[in-house]
Formats: structure tokens, sequence, C-alpha cells
């Protein structure tokens, strides 16, 4: 995701071309609805190719926009994720407090994994950038 954003910042993704420009997530939602597990993956993109196939799409800015907008979506529901999985991981372990349970703190552990994981996709999108 770095990747995108280093790319958008370089080709100056808010400028006036872009703003000509429409993004919708539907290219995206019909195909995670009609794809079934790993299937799913190939959704990503689809959106932001939808959007570059538009007039003006094609341009360095319209790519920019177009790529920015998707990830913007993409980072907003993994965080919607994040936050809900967060609260579910809360509220067991207080259930397990109020009744006196021990349980492994399932929260830290979770934050502990979701900056672990963005150490990954930073040190994947570095990788894939210089290649």
């Amino acid at each position: 995701m770095r990747l995108i954003l280093v790319v958008m910042a370089m080709l100056g993704a808010g400028s006036a071309g872009a703003q000509e420009l429409s993004f919708t997530m539907a290219p995206t939602e019909v195909c995670l609805a009609d794809a079934e597990g790993v299937e799913r993956l190939e959704c990503v993109g689809a959106a932001a190719e939808f959007c570059m196939s538009k007039p003006n799409g094609d341009t360095t800015v319209g790519m920019g926009f177009c790529l920015g907008r998707e990830l913007g979506v993409w980072d907003d529901r993994l965080n919607a994720a994040y936050a809900r999985l967060r609260r579910v991981e809360w509220m067991i372990m207080e259930e397990a407090e109020s009744a006196d349970l021990r349980v492994p703190d399932t929260v830290t552990a979770l934050r502990d994994m979701q900056r672990a994981w963005m150490q990954y996709r930073d040190a994947t999108c570095t990788y894939e950038f210089s290649t």
C-alpha cells in the first residue's frame, strides 16, 4: 500500500484532471459477490481498473487518483474489521475477568499481530517497488 501512496505523491494525484474522474467500488463489489475463497483476491484493483478505463483515467494523474481512491476504501475496510475484532476481544476479556477466568491477553496479541503485519506489508511493498 505504501507503494501506491508513494506513486500517488509523485504523480500529483490531487490535481484538477483527477477531479473530473468518477470512482465507484461497484466493479469490486460485483466481483466479490461472485467470487469465493482465494478467488476474491482477484477482485482487488477492479474498481481502479474500471476508473482508469474512463476518459482521463489513463493519464498519470488519473491513474494516481483511481489507485488512491481504491486504496482508501480498502484501508477503511481494514480499519473497520480491525476495530470490530478488537471490540470482540475486549468483550471476551471482560467476560472472562468477571468470571474470574484467566485467559491470554488477546487484545494485546491482536495489536502486536496487526503491527507485525503492517511491517510485513510495508516491506513487501518496498520490495515490489524496487523490482
